[in-house]
């Protein structure tokens, strides 16, 4: 049986066969093979790997991972999420193909890897691109090639860094999507960015909303400027600390907090938490 290829950028380092031939694949010891420090991929979605987990148990792992010998143990190259699904699956060993890569080479693997299978969040993986341009003098257009994404695809990707850190952080929670961080590196300046994450958020609002909303000269009912990107985070802790809506007119010198309910259950919430203040003051 024919297994799914790689994409062509992987295909370069890895064998290039169906991985049929059992002579390439070893089974090793789970518990000698280490995680890699490099590995651009920083969260692991807890539910998807106990669902991999579950299929690993009923079907044995379909894709060997990629590992380098180090000494008396070997190291992952590509295929993390695998090992700690199988980890999780209780399996005392994982089959492995082992290669010879200096330490570029391994990199390289593992931002393509990674990039290619779409385990990363897209902050995570704007971040394995622009690792891939600054480790090997890439330009936008080799990254196209090696991912075999067009060029303006790279370059829309890579625009996420530019967005401050506070929207980075909703995108990889999952809060903003990627078509609502693309829409936002297109907004200035940074606090009007901010101003429409935390409304995007707040109302979960598509990401066609926040195209339209983008377009518009930024404005509040009470004919006030937008908020600061400090009162804007400032905004988003109130709502968070208190989950219901909150919003804030002014500046830093004078201005007002409002908080809406629209439910007697958040009217009580709103009381116990205020009530723990009046307390505690």
């Amino acid at each position: 049986m024919t297994k799914q290829r790689l994409g062509r950028g992987l295909d370069i380092l890895l064998p290039q066969t169906e991985t049929d031939d059992d002579s390439l694949v070893s089974q090793l010891p789970i518990s000698e093979i280490d995680p890699n420090l490099s590995q651009p991929r920083k969260a692991f979605d807890e539910e998807k790997l106990s669902q991999l987990a579950e299929s690993i148990r009923q079907k044995g792992l379909l894709q060997p991972i990629l590992v380098v010998k180090e000494g008396q143990r070997y190291r992952i190259v590509a295929g993390e999420r695998r090992y700690r699904a199988c980890r999780i699956a209780g399996l005392h060993t994982i089959p492995c193909i082992i290669r010879e890569f200096d330490e570029a080479q391994q990199l390289e693997a593992s931002l393509i890897e990674n990039i290619q299978r779409e385990n990363l969040n897209p902050i995570e993986e704007a971040q394995a691109i622009q690792s891939l341009i600054n480790h090997f003098g890439y330009t936008q257009e080799d990254a196209a090639r090696k991912l075999q994404k067009s060029r303006p695809a790279i370059a829309n990707q890579l625009r996420l860094l530019s967005l401050p850190e506070t929207i980075q952080a909703m995108v990889v929670s999952g809060d903003l999507s990627a078509g609502h961080a693309r829409v936002l590196a297109g907004v200035s300046p940074e606090s009007r960015q901010l101003e429409l994450a935390h409304l995007c958020v707040l109302n979960a609002f598509p990401v066609r909303r926040l195209e339209q909303l983008a377009k518009k000269p930024p404005r509040s009912s009470h004919g006030s400027k937008p908020l600061s990107g400090e009162l804007a985070g400032f905004k988003d802790s109130l709502r968070e600390a208190v989950s219901v809506k909150t919003e804030i007119v002014g500046n830093e010198s004078k201005g007002k907090i409002v908080f809406s309910y629209s439910s007697n259950d958040e009217l009580e919430h709103l009381y116990e938490v205020f009530s723990k203040i009046t307390k505690s003051v």
